[in-house]
């Protein structure tokens, strides 16, 4: 499947995640998730299938897919944003941080 890292889907994307407490994905940053906020967003008002049909650019698509495929999906995204902002020098790793952080990565939060 296709992922798209346009500016404008990254808007959309970063807005439906924001939404679900889950902005720091796309960054690899330290965040606390708040799971029933998360699942009543993506799941309960179906901006899973949205944040999906955004990131793919296939929003006549369905997506009626196993969790575990929509994870793959989401998980290519990440990575490939990711790897967009390092890139860029935009993504600023740590000393003794991963690269690629994943989600549940502790980073160091200066506090």
């Amino acid at each position: 499947m296709q992922i798209n890292t346009r500016i404008p889907t990254l808007k959309r994307a970063w807005d439906i995640l924001e939404e679900a407490g889950l902005e720091a994905l796309l960054g690899g940053g330290v965040f606390k998730l708040d799971l029933l906020n998360m699942c009543n967003v993506l799941l309960g008002q179906g901006r899973l299938v949205e944040f999906l049909q955004v990131i793919t650019g296939q929003p006549e698509n369905p997506f009626d897919i196993e969790l575990s495929e929509a994870l793959g999906v989401a998980k290519s995204f990440f990575g490939q944003a990711r790897a967009v902002l390092a890139e860029s020098g935009l993504l600023v790793t740590l000393p003794g941080q991963a690269s690629s952080p994943t989600p549940n990565t502790p980073t160091p939060t200066g506090e």
